[in-house]
């Protein structure tokens, strides 16, 4: 059960809004009209999730509430607002928003709005707690480290790098084409370019890349090394470390997938949507090429939740979303936009 503070100047959507949420198991603890009071009481109450109306009764307004809030406690906001400009839309995100919820909208898009903004944050927080972590365990050595002597391309590996890399050392050939070898053909130029940048001195060796493992896993690592050179100025040893960061990608990956993905559907969301229409318009401008957008809804939705319970209705919404993503071509693109309502963009339809 999570902790949700409105701030919302309407007073009835703000009791609309303390409805739904508590129907749904959260937990209430706070209303304000208004942007300072907002900061006090997310200061005393410290809130798991703040919905954030824009225009509120005082001369700060959401947006600003919302940055002080972020700065200060880093807790995520939910903007709800009626203001789709795009300049507001623009000042909105600069604050780094969990979602941005447009009314009016419907009670299952602000449940499952809140849900998703609610493990955003999750997902977000455990990044950084591995990456805090990481540095944690650099400060500790506990990090893989290795030593390269470029003369006679002999390389070692601690122990943990083995770990890292799902090999022994009896296996490894410990040289520099050796451990190229790892790499996945995709990230060994870059990898490539990036030693023969430190070997130059143009610059330090600091990347990070895909490894595939003797087992065939992908790992994420990230290397850092230093450069020696002799009296001559040349290269004759790196020294550097290497860090799984595979579950921070991972995590990343995921936040970023929600934050354009429709998580009852699995399709794009309202968010992806507008950025392919936006392209596809840009692409009918420059090419003078046609395109089409249909809207989808679903006759009787409402009346499948109140009868079987709103599972039932996802499972349906997930079904829906199935046959239209297997009903269009390549280059169409077909989006969850709200409730019960889909749209699919068709480039290339010319009107007759």
């Amino acid at each position: 059960m999570a902790k949700i503070l409105i701030v919302e100047d309407d007073h009835t959507m703000a009791e609309h809004l303390s409805i739904y949420l508590t129907g749904a198991g959260h937990n209430i603890v706070g209303l304000t009209d208004n942007g300072k009071s907002a900061i006090d009481m997310t200061s005393e109450l410290m809130p798991d999730l703040i919905i954030m109306d824009i225009i509120l009764k005082d001369a700060m307004d959401g947006i600003e509430a919302a940055e002080v809030i972020r700065s200060t406690h880093n807790k995520p906001v939910l903007y709800l607002t009626g203001n789709n400009e795009k300049a507001q839309f623009a000042r909105a995100m600069s604050t780094e928003p969990f979602a941005y919820l447009l009314k009016p909208f419907k009670e299952e898009e602000l449940i499952l709005t809140v849900e998703m903004a609610l493990y955003r944050h999750e997902l977000e927080t455990r990044a950084k707690r591995s990456e805090r972590h990481l540095r944690e365990a650099q400060a500790i050595g506990s990090i893989g480290s290795w030593e390269w002597d470029i003369i006679n391309d002999t390389l070692h590996w601690s122990d943990q790098i083995y770990r890292i890399f799902g090999t022994e050392p009896q296996s490894f050939d410990a040289t520099y084409e050796a451990f190229l070898s790892f790499i996945k053909p995709g990230d060994r130029q870059a990898v490539e370019d990036a030693v023969n940048a430190a070997i130059n001195n143009v610059e330090q060796y600091n990347i990070e890349h895909r490894i595939i493992r003797p087992d065939g896993q992908e790992f994420w690592v990230h290397e850092r090394a230093k450069v020696m050179f002799n009296e001559e100025g040349n290269a004759i040893l790196m020294v550097g470390s290497v860090h799984d960061i595979t579950d921070r990608k991972r995590d990343q990956e995921t936040i970023e997938k929600l934050a354009y993905m429709d998580v009852v559907s699995g399709m794009p969301n309202r968010n992806m949507f507008y950025d392919r229409l936006k392209r596809a318009l840009a692409r009918v401008t420059r090419y003078d090429k046609g395109l089409a957008v249909l809207l989808i809804d679903l006759d009787g939705f409402k009346a499948v939740n109140d009868t079987f319970g709103h599972l039932v209705g996802d499972h349906l919404l997930a079904e829906v979303g199935k046959v239209l993503k297997n009903s269009i071509r390549e280059t169409d693109t077909a989006a969850r936009i709200g409730g019960d309502e889909f749209c699919i963009i068709l480039p290339g339809v010319m009107s007759k």
